[in-house]
């Protein structure tokens, strides 16, 4: 599972530094884009800048126990799910050293391995052409190579064109997603109506053991009124 959640995350976020590449810089430079970090404090480790953005109708939301979901859980208020949701998830992403967009239209990933930075996944690089993309003033419209996908992870290629607002290309398949830039800096979000259709199909690949964190992932979701959730990137 977090394998595949890993490789899904680094699909969408090659996709969104993909879009970043516009005709006004210099297309015979490669383009280096990093994660943004918040600055840590004493004795604590760096953490990725997430995108969260949580509004409850009562400005808080109370989850139910694992052990025993028909019992009350811990009652968060909206920064406390904003700060718990970016932690966990900026953990899948936090080993994401670097996007490296090449002249000739390559893409190199690189990430943290035994203290090491490796490329990611053993020198793969996306091609010129594996993606495409479109946009307008809200959304990026992107197409994905089916061959290219599954290169990166056959298990996440198997279930790619089943997911709710695909679009399946016959080559590739087709995923929207919202961005904001700002100079070098580049935000690729989802929203809560974006993400609860798919929220089915996580809970089903999800192991029994994390089953209880990810129902109480969707309850959150399902209760907002707001639900934003990306990640920040910064050209170097």
């Amino acid at each position: 599972m977090k394998k595949n959640l890993f490789a899904l995350i680094v699909l969408i976020c090659s996709l969104g530094m993909f879009s970043s590449c516009s005709k006004d810089e210099n297309p015979g430079e490669p383009l280096k884009y990093s994660l943004v970090m918040k600055p840590a404090a004493a004795g604590e480790e760096p953490q990725v800048d997430m995108l969260c953005n949580v509004k409850f109708p009562n400005g808080t939301y109370t989850m139910v126990d694992p052990s025993d979901p028909t019992k009350p859980g811990t009652t968060l208020s909206e920064a406390d799910a904003a700060g718990f949701m970016s932690t966990i998830l900026g953990g899948y992403v936090s080993a994401l050293q670097s996007f490296t967009f090449n002249p000739d239209g390559t893409i190199a990933l690189s990430y943290m391995k035994d203290d090491k930075v490796v490329n990611m996944p053993d020198n793969v690089t996306l091609k010129t052409g594996d993606l495409t993309y479109t946009m307008d003033d809200k959304a990026i419209y992107f197409a994905v190579k089916k061959d290219a996908l599954k290169n990166m992870d056959p298990a996440i290629s198997g279930i790619f064109g089943s997911l709710p607002g695909i679009q399946d290309l016959g080559t590739s398949y087709a995923l929207p997603l919202l961005y904001t830039k700002n100079g070098t800096k580049l935000t690729v979000y989802v929203t809560k109506e974006m993400m609860l259709p798919y929220m089915g199909i996580v809970t089903s690949m999800c192991p029994a053991e994390f089953k209880p964190f990810v129902q109480g992932f969707v309850g959150m979701i399902s209760a907002s009124t707001q639900f934003d959730l990306g990640i920040k990137l910064e050209l170097k």
